[in-house]
């Protein structure tokens, strides 16, 4: 059994298919992922929750979207789900799928790591940019991403820093973001929590990332799993000797 937890904090990217949208429903009906997940009450100021049946664009990294968009389930139940809290100008997003097929005890969780240091120094155009503020009229987001200081991170955790801006009608904006992605464990199942934050500089306070990652292992009743970074050894075999 595997899970992927997938968190995604203010501002997540371009999602694939809406699900659903409500304000007054509970955070916990519908799916049984959605027990597992943040809520409104989790998130100060927080409004709206919009629920996706997909990932999409998560990150503007596209390594590592690729990888968590392409991460299957071994069960229908238990496909990739992702909620949307609206928090003023700002968003927290959270991803989740559990039991995880894929080849090996953690592989998913190693090529995300290594997708990850691929994007290290990149600047890229983002032409569906989800997030506050609107660039104008035919005009772009431009974002450059950043590792972030392992030493400031949880042990096992991972990700970069992210800056994007977008020409808007009134000149020039940023919007900071921070992603940061950790390998877990729920009961007997392995998973990804992956936290990202992204605020525009217009004096909206930004949550802390490592408080809403502990949050997000605490909804989902997960622990940090380091053991899913280190490839289990191949089994070696001798030759008889002659």
């Amino acid at each position: 059994m595997v899970v992927v937890v997938l968190v995604v904090a203010v501002g997540v990217g371009v999602y694939e298919y809406k699900a659903s949208t409500r304000k007054n429903e509970t955070e916990k009906d519908t799916s049984p992922l959605r027990s597992l997940m943040l809520t409104r009450q989790d998130i100060p100021d927080a409004t709206d929750i919009t629920w996706y049946d997909t990932s999409g664009s998560q990150s503007n990294c596209p390594q590592a979207d690729s990888i968590v968009h392409i991460t299957t389930s071994w069960v229908p139940e238990t496909h990739l789900t992702v909620e949307r809290i609206e928090t003023g100008s700002a968003s927290v997003t959270e991803a989740l799928v559990l039991n995880i097929n894929e080849p090996s005890p953690g592989d998913r969780v190693r090529r995300l790591r290594d997708a990850v240091a691929e994007c290290e120094g990149t600047t890229d155009t983002v032409y569906l940019w989800p997030d506050q503020p609107t660039p104008a009229p035919g005009q772009d987001t431009i974002v450059t991403i950043t590792s972030l200081d392992p030493a400031g991170l949880p042990d096992g955790a991972f990700g970069f820093h992210q800056t994007a801006t977008a020409q808007v009608e009134t000149g020039p904006a940023t919007t900071a973001i921070d992603t940061v992605y950790a390998p877990v464990m729920h009961d007997d199942q392995r998973g990804i929590i992956m936290v990202r934050t992204a605020v525009p500089d217009d004096g909206t306070p930004a949550p802390d990332i490592t408080d809403l990652l502990t949050t997000a292992l605490h909804r989902a009743d997960a622990t940090l799993d380091l053991t899913q970074l280190t490839p289990r050894p191949s089994a070696s075999t001798t030759s008889p000797t002659p």
